[in-house]
């Protein structure tokens, strides 16, 4: 099974250098959404102090194969506490 890294960017990169074996990109890219939304779920008021974050999924061989970006905008969402 081919191994996709998820690496995280906000004001750094966090990049992953364990992987996950996925069965394909289907897979990867939902694993991407899911590790999203647990991010939000997690971290609410990080995510509304940050410019947003950036999933970024690479393949076994460094090749960028699906990004996935997340972001706030207005003040209206942090004053309401949307997330």
């Amino acid at each position: 099974m081919p191994r996709y890294f998820f690496d995280v960017q906000d004001s750094v990169l966090h990049e992953d250098d364990n992987g996950t074996e996925c069965a394909d990109l289907r897979v990867a890219q939902s694993a991407a959404i899911q590790l999203s939304g647990e991010m939000l779920r997690d971290t609410p008021d990080g995510f509304r102090a940050s410019a947003g974050w950036i999933v970024r999924v690479r393949d076994e061989s460094g090749r960028v194969v699906f990004s996935l970006r997340l972001q706030a905008e207005g003040a209206a969402s942090a004053e309401t506490g949307l997330h």
